[in-house]
């Protein structure tokens, strides 16, 4: 699995714990909905500041849409 897909695979599994749907996420952290949606079908590498926004949305820590990454 590639880092962009495992990232993006953390990042939709966090939405859904937390109860948001794409569009209600990407409006929390000022994002449009297809952005997050290719991030989190792996399409894109994410930069680093994108993941500090998307995990203090979900009010996780960024480890957390990291987790499995070797």
């Amino acid at each position: 699995m590639t880092l962009a897909k495992q990232v993006g695979d953390n990042c939709a599994e966090a939405r859904r714990q937390a109860g948001l749907s794409q569009y209600e996420l990407a409006t929390r952290v000022s994002m449009h909905p297809n952005e997050l949606s290719r991030l989190e079908c792996g399409r894109n590498c994410p930069r680093l500041t994108t993941l500090l926004r998307v995990a203090r949305g979900l009010g996780i820590p960024l480890a957390g849409l990291l987790d499995g990454i070797r």
